[in-house]
Parts: structure tokens; sequence; C-alpha cells
């Protein structure tokens, strides 16, 4: 009967640890991320009271005698099954959907959790904010641009680091200038660093206007004339002498100069010098002015002449990183020719357009592009943007039509015209704005000027043994050696999973089945309890009759 007393007693000590199972699991039902446990029995070693023996060629074999000696708890196993995800707004709450856990480091050792609760401390660094363990990487991702730092896997997430605006170097253009185009346009030209007023009583200058009496223009100044005449060839220069020249002189200079027939001159009521070619239809005319010796009235093209037109828009940033509308227009060369010409107009507040005429681009009889002049580039002058000496910095922009041979930009085919201006690579300065991570747990920052970078990615580990993870607290897992080999990896990659944003992973205890384990386990406490009890009576009873 000792026996008895003693296998209850060990029944009882079992159900308490299942009734402790149950409960503890209760408790997580809403913890983030909580993997249920479940406990399983095992009897214990047994007495054998008398051995089996075989069969003989006299009498049959008979089978041991054992007497149990109680139940002992044989495991406590984890339900490692993914828990449903629920929705959040903090852009940092994630779960990895499929195998794999988060890493965080303590400062001495890595950590696993599947709880993506994260937020950035105030040093900038992805944390868990519960302990402040920080969040781990993997890769070189961000290093390079300086938002980690090489040999340390903590992520920082930069809000306090400005994205460097950058100057445009090149400008994709992509679209279709339709091969049956013919609207011919005439070339038309505005002076922007100019204006022709009387200085005493602020009136646009006429053709009587004495040169002298406007603003700006001394006797002793001149002007000289420069450009290049419709067929894109450089004039002879023509320099005129401010005193005694009027203004009428100075249109009848700028009209000889590029020859009679080719265009026209007058002011605007503005008091700006306006050029018109005679003749619509292409046209590479050019007009510059220097004045005075140190003012130049750089000129724009109101309207360029071609065969047919087709303008585009685009916004382009300097050395500064300032930003600067551009206007172009592509022309045709004429009617029957796949050649055309890519034009700027003028870009809103530049000093000046140095070079502004992209030749020569061409099509095949198919309406593939097969490319430009070479070396060619728009060229600019931006106020302000100086070297080391003073001088002004000539920016140049490339410009990206396409592949030749193929039609991935630029095309000449049937249809409405729909070239344009789609990108360029310059951007203003920006701030970090949001944050987007991906399935594969790159970090992706979106910045205030449309920019986004590549910040980090985050740190998976999976193992060989899930089940050999020791729980560390804190909805952690610590490392042991029954979880055999560890390897780290991004998310999406061979068998882990992808990291999802804006959810948090649920807890996997199902009530229902624990409320069941809650009643098997009163019942099995009870029923080894009446053990007890009818093995002590029994006693009781003996000690009765020996007495």
């Amino acid at each position: 009967m000792s026996g008895a007393l003693q296998t209850g007693v060990m029944g009882m000590q079992a159900y308490q640890r299942m009734l402790d199972v149950a409960g503890n699991n209760i408790a997580n039902a809403n913890t983030v991320a909580y993997k249920e446990s479940s406990i399983t029995f095992a009897d214990l070693f047994s007495r054998t009271l008398a051995a089996g023996q075989p069969a003989t060629e006299n009498i049959g074999g008979t089978n041991p005698q054992q007497l149990g000696m109680g139940v002992g708890v044989a495991a406590v196993r984890e339900n490692l099954t993914q828990g449903s995800f629920s929705s959040s707004d903090n852009p940092f709450d994630l779960a990895v959907d499929g195998e794999g856990y988060f890493v965080v480091r303590d400062g001495t050792m890595d950590l696993y959790t599947r709880d993506g609760s994260f937020a950035v401390d105030d040093a900038g660094y992805l944390v868990d904010p519960s302990t402040g363990n920080r969040v781990q990487r993997t890769g070189n991702v961000g290093e390079a641009e300086g938002f980690q730092t090489p040999g340390n896997d903590d992520i920082r997430i930069p809000f306090d680091q400005i994205l460097e605006g950058r100057r445009t170097g090149s400008i994709k253009f992509e679209g279709n200038l339709g091969s049956a185009s013919f609207d011919p346009t005439t070339t038309s030209m505005i002076g922007r660093g100019f204006h022709y007023i009387v200085e005493a009583d602020g009136t646009v200058a006429d053709e009587g206007t004495n040169l002298a009496e406007i603003a700006g223009l001394g006797d002793g100044d001149t002007i000289t004339i420069n450009g290049k005449n419709s067929e894109g060839n450089l004039i002879d220069e023509v320099t005129i002498a401010v005193g005694g020249a009027t203004f009428g002189d100075l249109l009848e200079a700028v009209r000889d100069a590029f020859g009679e027939g080719e265009l026209s001159a007058s002011v605007n009521e503005d008091g700006h010098l306006v050029v018109t070619a005679e003749k619509a239809g292409y046209n590479q005319l050019e007009l510059d002015m220097e004045i005075g010796g140190d003012v130049h009235d750089y000129f724009d093209y109101e309207a360029v002449g071609g065969a047919a037109s087709h303008g585009t828009n685009i916004s382009v940033y300097d050395h500064q990183a300032r930003s600067y509308d551009l206007h172009a227009t592509f022309v045709r060369q004429a009617q029957e020719e796949n050649r055309w010409d890519l034009v700027v107009n003028s870009i809103d507040g530049a000093e000046r357009v140095v070079q502004r005429r992209i030749s020569d681009i061409t099509f095949d009889e198919n309406g593939t592009y097969q490319g430009h002049e070479e070396g060619q580039r728009i060229s600019a002058v931006f106020p302000g943007v100086v070297d080391g000496a003073g001088n002004s910095v000539v920016q140049d922009i490339g410009v990206d039509m396409g592949t030749a041979g193929s039609v991935d930009g630029l095309t000449q085919m049937g249809g409405a015209g729909s070239a344009a201006a789609i990108a360029q690579d310059g951007y203003e300065t920006g701030t970090l704005q949001n944050v987007a991570i991906g399935a594969d747990g790159t970090v992706t920052g979106e910045y205030s000027n449309a920019e986004s970078r590549d910040l980090g990615t985050l740190k998976l580990a999976m193992f060989d043994n899930e089940q050999g993870l020791e729980r560390a607290g804190d909805n952690y897992y610590a490392y042991s050696p029954a979880a055999g080999s560890r390897t780290y990896s991004r998310g999406a990659e061979g068998r882990t999973g992808r990291v999802r944003q804006n959810v948090l992973e649920d807890s996997n205890v199902d009530l229902a089945r624990e409320f069941t384990r809650l009643i098997t386990a009163q019942n099995g406490y009870q029923i080894n309890a009446r053990t007890i009890r009818i093995a002590n009576n029994m006693l009781q009873q003996l000690a009765g009759i020996i007495s």
C-alpha cells in the first residue's frame, strides 16, 4: 500500500504540472506571438514481481508480473504553428508569415522572437521598446549610403539624417513622335537679360530712342551681336556703338547681322527684344548679345521652328539641388524626314542656356529610334553656382532617348505624338518621412523629395529543431545546443517566411482546448487524491487489526 500512496502522490504532482501548463497558456492567450505548450505523461519504471519464463517441452511459458511505480512528465512541448494576424497602424509592427524568428541583441548575445512589436528609440535604432534590445540586420544594404555602420548589425532608421540633393545629370525621354506630323511652326526668340527701358521716365524704348537714354547703357558702351543663322551657321559678329545710335539702329543691326529676309526684330510691351523668323519651318536661329562689355541679353525660344513640333516639360536640379522648370520642343526637320531635333526653349530661373539643341534624332523606315548626334548635351548656367575662382559653372545634362534599334524610348510611328521627358536623376534635399518593409525584410525609406532608399535588411533566424530553443522571458527564445544548427538570412529566402508590415502575430492558444485540459487536470488530480485516501483507509484498518 505504500506503493499506492507513492503512485498517488506522483499522479497528483503530474496533474499539477498539467494544470500549471494550461494556466500559463490561458494567461498568455493575448500575448503577441505566444506559442501554447502541451504536456505529455509517461509511466515510470515498474517493479518486477515475477520474471517471464519461456515455454519448455513439458510446460507453457509465463508472462512477467510487474507493478507500475507511478507517472511522470515525459515532455512539455510547444505548439509552434503560426498564429493568426492582427492589423496595426504602427509601421514597425512586424510579423513573420512562415518559418523564422526576428533577431534582437541584448548587448551580449542574440535572442530570437516572433514578436515584432518594434519601435525607433531616441538614438534612431530599431528596438524592442519593452526591453531596449536592438533589432539586427543582415547584409550590407545601407552601408554605402551611410545609413548603417559596417561591422555593426544594429539597424538604424535615419529620421535625423538628411538625404542630400543631387544635380540633374541626365533626362530620360519616351513616347511617340507622330510619323504623319506636319504643322510648320515659326521660330521666335525673346531676350531675358536686358530691358530696353528709357531711364528718365521708365517707358519702353521705340525706334527713335537714343540708346544712351536706356537704363544701363552709356555713351562709351558697345553692343555686340552674334549667333547662328537659320541653317545653324555662325554669323559674322556685329558691334554697334551706343553713343549717337538709336534703338532703331540696333534693330536694323540685328536684322542685317542675320541677312535680308531672315528675321524681324522688335521690342515688346515689357521692354524685351523679340526676334521672329520670316519663314515658318525648320530653323536653327540663335541670338546672343553682349551689352556694355559685362552684361548679356540671353535669348530663349518662345517658339521653335520645324515642320512639326511637340512640347514637353520637366523639373531639373542644379548643383545646389534647387529646382528649375525646363521647357523643350521636339521639332521635325522636314515633312518627309525621319529626323528631329530636341530644343530647350527655356529653363525658368537659369542665368542662361549655353547649349540647347540635340540634333539629328533619327528613326528608320519602321519608326525605330536609331540614335542622335553623339556627344551633345544640354548645358546651362544657374545663379550662384561658381567654382573656387568665382567663375560660373556650366552644368551639363545628358539625354537618354532609348536604345538604338529598339522601341524602349522614342519612336516615330502613326498616331498622335506622346513623346515626353518622363524622368531625370536629380532631386532636392529631403528628410525621411515614411518607412516601408518588404517581404524580404528590406527596410525602404520614403523621403519628402519623393526619393526612396533601401536603409537595411532585417535578419531572420532558422533552426534545425525549433523545439530545442529555450524560453528566455519577454517573448524571447535563447539558443541551446538542442536546437541544432542556426542559419541567418533575409525574409522569403529558402524556407524562411515573408516579413509582413503593419501586422502582429496573435497567440495560438486555443482557449476551448485549454479549458478542457483544466477539467482533465482537475479530474486527474482528484482521482489520484482518492487513491491516496483509500490507501490511507486501508492502512488504518490494518493498524486497527494489529492493535
